[in-house]
């Protein structure tokens, strides 16, 4: 890592498990006793229930939108749902 920011990846063959995994170690030293990793470990847990091997390269918006559905499926909050639809944007 460089100073506060993951290492980039140059990789067309990461799939969305394998970036969730990367991005959640990196949240959990980054965001040290904070709530913030546990919103983006559930964030990444729908992304992989439902894209594991989807490339990551792959997921657009209209594959973001099924996911935010999903978490309003969920009964999730809408405060909630934009809160986990933003960090699946950055994972």
């Amino acid at each position: 890592m460089d100073g506060c920011r993951p290492s980039i990846v140059q990789s067309a063959d990461l799939t969305i498990a394998e970036l969730c995994q990367r991005y959640r170690k990196y949240a959990e030293s980054y965001y040290t006793r904070c709530a913030m990793t546990y919103n983006i470990a559930s964030a990444c847990h729908t992304l992989r229930e439902r894209y594991h091997s989807t490339l990551a390269s792959e997921f657009g918006p209209l594959t973001l939108k099924a996911v935010r559905r999903q978490f309003v499926d969920a009964g999730h909050s809408r405060t909630y749902c934009n809160r986990l639809q933003c960090f699946d944007a950055q994972c």
